[in-house]
């Protein structure tokens, strides 16, 4: 859909549209308001001032209400019982679960928000009686290392914008861009084996945001806690494969092994460059 400049409409625009009683032909006051220097506050429905018909009506009153029954009904919370009856029954249908798969096919409001009801993926499995070959509790680990790793990440960039520095970054956090000049990849590894029986972290170069360097966070299973940063350019990493970086792979992996991000700090820092006119006395002839 496209308005009348030619521009498609936004999600806040349709947002606006479902649920502004202007088009139904009332007019709303006081949804919001704000004292001075402070927030905008959202007040009760109960404080609203409404003028019915004040506009010629564009929606049907029936269509509009069904709406926003609709629209409070996806707004509602489904707890963890309501959630792992609704795993079950699409286990059910299907024959097999994943994560995107009940993202995108639980018969509740909210399934894209069930992951933050469900305190462990595997136990989920577990209870609604889904036993598949694969490693179930590798997902449960990657969410608790990339929560901790973003942790870790937003200290650095309040260092860096306390510092004066510009820091862009993603929703996820998995991307940033220091000054506009840096580009940095965040990513966590949970390591793998390699015959010589010795964890080893992994990385991959990416495909759609070029960076100038890779940020792993390395968390070793089982215990899944930080052992190691690695820092290091994104040129080392192999296309389109993961690359483990073990010495093997990456001749002197070891030096872009850090224990901290303090090192990311200083590869930011200004240092100011004094130019003088006058020339020194060994390079006044050359």
């Amino acid at each position: 859909m496209y308005n009348a400049q030619g521009r498609p409409w936004s999600n806040t625009t349709i947002h606006e549209l479902l649920r502004n009683e202007k088009y139904m032909g009332n007019m709303l006051w006081n949804r919001r308001s704000q004292k001075l220097h402070t927030s905008y506050v959202r007040n009760p429905e109960t404080r609203w001032v409404r003028a019915v018909g004040a506009f010629e009506p564009i929606v049907d009153t029936a269509v509009f209400d069904a709406t926003q029954a609709r629209l409070d009904r996806y707004k509602s919370k489904a707890d963890e019982h309501q959630v792992l009856a609704s795993i079950s029954r699409l286990l059910q249908k299907t024959g097999r679960l994943t994560l995107r798969t009940i993202k995108q096919q639980l018969d509740i409001p909210g399934r894209t928000r069930v992951r933050r009801v469900l305190p462990s993926l595997e136990d989920a499995y577990r209870q609604v009686g889904y036993f598949p070959a694969f490693d179930i509790a590798y997902v449960d680990h990657r969410i608790t290392a990339k929560k901790t790793m973003a942790q870790y990440v937003l200290d650095v960039i309040a260092q860096l914008e306390a510092s004066g520095h510009r820091v862009e970054r993603d929703d996820r956090l998995s991307t940033l861009c220091i000054d506009q000049e840096l580009r940095i990849k965040v990513c966590v590894t949970l390591g793998c084996k390699e015959n010589t029986f010795q964890p080893y972290a992994k990385a991959t170069k990416s495909t759609r945001f070029r960076a100038d360097l890779v940020l792993v966070g390395y968390f070793p299973r089982p215990q899944i806690r930080l052992e190691c940063f690695y820092l290091l350019p994104e040129s080392v990493l192999d296309d389109f494969v993961q690359t483990t970086l073990s010495p093997c792979h990456v001749p002197g992996v070891e030096g872009f092994r850090v224990n901290d991000l303090s090192l990311l700090i200083t590869l930011c820092a200004r240092v100011p460059i004094e130019v003088s006119d006058e020339l020194s006395h060994d390079n006044q002839y050359r």
